[in-house]
């Protein structure tokens, strides 16, 4: 279990299909349903040039180890404060640290920003 918790992971779904030309994409199979703990945590950035100014925000979900297999292109489904949300992951990060028990690990998300 994450130390602290925020947040709710919900559902994974397999990365579905891309759109083309004459075909819509489509969403993929939901791999895992239900309810695990999870922290949220959004990072801005300001990324600026001459020419233009913008921000960044990045994404993080940070679930317990033992949570449902999650790999990279899936899309998770979970909820914060801030109501319902959802994004494809980018990277699965296991943290498996020495002298840590089993149910303390934790894996980190990095979701697609936003």
């Amino acid at each position: 279990m994450p130390p602290q918790v925020n947040a709710t992971l919900l559902e994974v779904r397999g990365a579905g299909t891309a759109a083309d030309f004459d075909v819509a994409a489509g969403a993929g199979a939901v791999k895992w349903a239900g309810s695990e703990d999870a922290y949220y945590r959004e990072r801005r950035t300001r990324a600026q040039t001459p020419e233009t100014s913008s921000v960044v925000v990045e994404r993080f979900l940070i679930v317990d180890s033992t949570a449902p297999a999650i790999a990279e292109g899936d899309v998770l489904a979970f909820r914060t404060a801030a109501g319902d949300q959802s994004g494809a992951v980018r990277a699965v990060e296991s943290r498996m640290l020495p002298g840590v028990p089993a149910d303390l690990q934790t894996t980190r998300i990095t979701l697609e920003d936003a």
